[in-house]
C-alpha cells in the first residue's frame, strides 16, 4: 500500500545506492537528476558511506541495490545488512520512515534480484513504510534494467506528487579540438610497476602479485575499485569493424544524459579512448545491445536476427550465454549490416565496470595487490579470460591505469591497542598482509597470530618467505600455516588445536578478522562461537557482541578473480 499524506509532493528525499559494479549507482544517479528535475532535493549516497544510525530518522528514503552472486548483497552493502538484519533490532524502530527499493539483477538466475525483495521485506519488518512496490529491473529483458525502471519510476513520481519528465538524451560528438569544459572522473593514476606469477607455471590456478606506483593514500585492509582497460588489438579491431579509424584520434565532446555518464569520461579524450578505457567490449552483452544493434542496421535477414535475439530468450541464451560471446564477438558477427552513428555509441556499449581488490600492502607511493587470473573454456570449448586478466597480460611495465579506494570489511582507520587474531584461506591473504605490514611498521607490540589455510605448500602457500622472516623478527607474532591437503586440516581446526594460546585473547579485548569464502567464514565463526560456549559462556551471543563492537569482522571474499 502507497503512503499518503505527508509524503506527498517535492521534499526531500535520500537515494542510497548499493552496487557491486557500478550499474545500480548509473540508476541511481538517474532517478536523482529525474527527482531533482521536478523539483525534489535529494542526497545521494553509497551505501558503504551511509551511517546505520540515521535511518530511523529518515523521512523518505529510497535504496536501489544490485544482487550479486547467488542471491547475495553486494560486497559494500554487508556491514548494512548485517546491522539491519540483527535480531536485536525491535519491530516497530523505523515506523517513521518511508521508503522505496529498486533492484538490480537478471532473470536468467533462480535468486533473481533476491537482495532487493530481502531488502524490502525486512524494511516493512521494521516497521517502515513502503512508498511502493519492489521495483524489479531485468537485464535479460529486452530493454534491459529500464524495463521495469521506467514504470516504477513513474509511480514513485504518482505517490509523490511529482511531474514525470523523460530524461535527456545522451549525444556523443566528434570534435578536431578538445572541449573547454573540464571533467574529472574521480579516479587516480595507477602505473604497473610488476605483474608477478607467484604460483608455479604448472599450477591450475594463475594468481598474481600485481605492484602499482600511485599518489593515492589508502588504509591497511582497503578495497581498491581498478578499471580494467581494452587490450590495444580489440580495440583497433572493433574501430576497423565499425568502419571508425579515420575518426579514431578526433576528441570526443557529451551533450546532454545523465552526469553519471558523463563522469566515465574526461577532458581531452579520443575517441580511440573512449573504446579503450570506457565501452566494455568484452562483457557479455544484454538482449537489449541486440534490439539497439537491430534499430541500426540495415534492413535484411540479419537484422531480423538482431531483433529476435533481443527478443526471444531461448535464443538469446544459446547464441549468446552459453558460450560467453562477447560485445566484440557480436559485433564480429553482423558488423557488415551495422550502421552505427557515432552519436548513439552510448546507447549501444556498456561502459567498464571497476573491478574490486582487497589490497595486499600498506605505505606510500606503492599499492599492491594479490590476484587470481579467471580463464576458463565455455560449454563450446571457447577459452575466456577475465577483463582484467586479459588487461594484465596485455600491458607491461609502464602501462597506466586508474582505480579509487574504498573502505572494506576489513580496513583499519583507528589505532589498535589489543591482540589481534588473522583468519583467512587462499587469496583471502591480501588484507591480512595490509594488515601485518600496518601493525609492524608502526612498532605494534601486543599478540598478532595468523592463520593462513591453502592446499599445498608448494603451489599456493603465498609469501610464505615474507611471514616466516616476519615471525622471527618479531617474538609477539605467531603464524600458523595450514595445507589442507598435506596437514589434513582446515583453518578453522587450527584454531580449535591452538585454543590454549587463544582463549584469553578472545575472551579478553583481541580483535578478530576473517577472510575466505563463505563457507570458511561461517565455519570459524561456529568454531569460535562453540569454542567460547565450552568456558561457560554463551558463544552465540559473545560473538555478536564482537560484531557489533567491531572486533569481529570478516569479508567474504579477499581478491576475487580477474
Amino acid at each position: 500500500m502507497a503512503v499518503q499524506g505527508e509524503d506527498m509532493g517535492p521534499g526531500k528525499t535520500k537515494i542510497v545506492y548499493a552496487t557491486q559494479t557500478q550499474t545500480a549507482k548509473r540508476i541511481g544517479g538517474e532517478l536523482k537528476e529525474r527527482l531533482e528535475a521536478a523539483g525534489d532535493l535529494v542526497v545521494f549516497v553509497e551505501i558503504g558511506q551511509y551511517r546505520m544510525c540515521e535511518l530511523s530518522s529518515e523521512r523518505r528514503i529510497v535504496f536501489v541495490c544490485s544482487t550479486t552472486g547467488h542471491g547475495d548483497v553486494p560486497d559494500s552493502m554487508r556491514v548494512f545488512w548485517r546491522m539491519l538484519s540483527s535480531p536485536d533490532l525491535p519491530t516497530g524502530c523505523l515506523k517513521d520512515v518511508s521508503f522505496g527499493v529498486f533492484g538490480l539483477g537478471s532473470s536468467l538466475y533462480a535468486c533473481f534480484n533476491h537482495a532487493a525483495k530481502t531488502l524490502h521485506e525486512r524494511l516493512s519488518q521494521l516497521g517502515a513504510r513502503p512508498l511502493l512496490r519492489c521495483g524489479c529491473g531485468d537485464e535479460a529483458s529486452p530493454e534491459g534494467h529500464h524495463t521495469d525502471f521506467e514504470p516504477w519510476t513513474k509511480e514513485l513520481f504518482g505517490v509523490l506528487g511529482l511531474e514525470y519528465k523523460e530524461p535527456p538524451k545522451t549525444v556523443l560528438q566528434l570534435t578536431s579540438q578538445p572541449p573547454t569544459r573540464t571533467v574529472e572522473s574521480g579516479y587516480w593514476q595507477l602505473t604497473l610497476e610488476e605483474n608477478r606469477r607467484i604460483t608455479p607455471p604448472s599450477y591450475e590456478k594463475d594468481v598474481r602479485h600485481v605492484s602499482f606506483l600511485t599518489d593515492m593514500q589508502y588504509s591497511a585492509g582497503d578495497v581498491l575499485q581498478l578499471r580494467p582497460i581494452n587490450t590495444e588489438e580489440d580495440v583497433a579491431k572493433i574501430l576497423s569493424l565499425l568502419g571508425l579509424e579515420k575518426e579514431s584520434d578526433r576528441y570526443i565532446a557529451i551533450e546532454g544524459g545523465q552526469q553519471s555518464i558523463l563522469s566515465e569520461v574526461e577532458t581531452g579524450m579520443r575517441l580511440r579512448d573512449l573504446f579503450l578505457r570506457v565501452f566494455d567490449i568484452r562483457r557479455v552483452p544484454s538482449p537489449q545491445f541486440f534490439s539497439v544493434l537491430g534499430l541500426n542496421s540495415r534492413a535484411g535477414l540479419k537484422r531480423e536476427k538482431l531483433f529476435e535475439l533481443g527478443a526471444d530468450r531461448g535464443q538469446y541464451v544459446d547464441y549468446c550465454v552459453r558460450p560467453s560471446r562477447a560485445a566484440l564477438e557480436v559485433i564480429e558477427d553482423f558488423h557488415d549490416v551495422l550502421s552505427i552513428p557515432v552519436s548513439r555509441l552510448f546507447h549501444v556499449f556498456g561502459v567498464i565496470e571497476p573491478r574490486m581488490f582487497s589490497v595486499s600492502s600498506f605505505g606510500d607511493g606503492r599499492m599492491t595487490l594479490t590476484v587470481e587470473g579467471i580463464r576458463y573454456k565455455t560449454k563450446i570449448a571457447r577459452e575466456r579470460l577475465g577483463l582484467t586478466y586479459r588487461s594484465l597480460r596485455g600491458y607491461g611495465e609502464g602501462a597506466v591505469f586508474q582505480g579509487r579506494v574504498i573502505r572494506g570489511g576489513l580496513s583499519v582507520e583507528e589505532k589498535m591497542d589489543s591482540d589481534v587474531v588473522l583468519v583467512c584461506t587462499g587469496t583471502g591473504i591480501a588484507p591480512m598482509r595490509s594488515i601485518l605490514q600496518y601493525l609492524f611498521l608502526h612498532g605494534f607490540e601486543k599478540n598478532v597470530h595468523l592463520f593462513f589455510g591453502f592446499r599445498h605448500r608448494e603451489s599456493d602457500f603465498y609469501y610464505a618467505d615474507e611471514f616466516e622472516k616476519l615471525a622471527e623478527e618479531n617474538s609477539n607474532f605467531f603464524f600458523h600455516p595450514v595445507s589442507s591437503r598435506q596437514d589434513g586440516v582446515y583453518v578453522q581446526e587450527r584454531i580449535k588445536q591452538e585454543w590454549g594460546a587463544l582463549r584469553e585473547t578472545v575472551l579478553g579485548t583481541a580483535s578478530v578478522f576473517v577472510c575466505g569464502k563463505r563457507r570458511m567464514e561461517r565455519e570459524t565463526e561456529r568454531m569460535f562461537s562453540r569454542l567460547v560456549s565450552e568456558t561457560g559462556i554463551d558463544g552465540s551471543a559473545y560473538v555478536r557482541e564482537m560484531k557489533r563492537d567491531g572486533r569481529y569482522r570478516w569479508e567474504e571474499w579477499g581478491s576475487p578473480g580477474v
